[in-house]
């Protein structure tokens, strides 16, 4: 795929130079392009391109939106989905994706601190694979609170206030795990309050 900055830059030349139509068939080449690799984040750039450059292409913009969709749908880890089918399957196929997309990939080796009691915490943990343990210390002893396994979600309780760890979270074996972070759950709350509340 060509730089991103240099096809903006041909995009803007179409559209001064009144040439529309063909900077709509650039932008749609390009997101099925970009798409196609799994490139999602150009792809959605492009996109809004395509509305900026013309807000009229409708079937360009329909096609553009259900291309990016599938692509992200087909690319799906198949575990995790199976994993957090309880989850994915009270929410619209988009809203997954959202989600899905969101989510950043960690592993953890053997006794390895994924959070600390007294400290700040803002990512939400989704397990995929592996065993951990919860755990709160007092008078330098260490009370086993619960285990955590795949499916399991962790760090709710700094996740959703502002507040400091009262727990430790420590990997019995290697952990694979998606988080969330604070901030774009913040930002969805204004752009997207419907999801937040489900």
């Amino acid at each position: 795929m060509p730089d991103l900055s240099e096809t903006m830059e041909r995009i803007n030349q179409l559209v001064a130079q009144n040439r529309k139509d063909e900077a709509v068939k650039l932008i749609f080449h390009l997101v099925v392009g970009y798409a196609g690799k799994k490139d999602f984040i150009n792809a959605e750039l492009l996109r809004k391109k395509l509305f900026e450059v013309d807000p009229m292409a409708l079937n360009e913009i329909i096609q553009t939106a259900e291309i990016i969709e599938e692509k992200k749908t087909a690319s799906i880890d198949e575990n995790h989905m199976a994993i957090w089918s309880g989850l994915y399957n009270k929410i619209s196929q988009e809203e997954a994706n959202l989600i899905y997309y969101a989510m950043k990939p960690c592993t953890f080796n053997t006794n390895e601190f994924v959070f600390k009691q007294g400290q700040r915490n803002t990512r939400l943990y989704f397990v995929n694979h592996g065993r951990l343990k919860m755990t709160w210390l007092q008078n330098n002893y260490e009370y086993l609170l619960k285990s955590l396994n795949p499916g399991d979600i962790a760090g709710q309780d700094t996740f959703f206030s502002n507040s400091v760890c009262t727990t430790s979270l420590i990997t019995l074996s290697p952990v694979d795990m998606r988080y969330l972070r604070q901030e774009t759950v913040l930002q969805w709350k204004n752009e997207r309050s419907a999801l937040v509340a489900k």
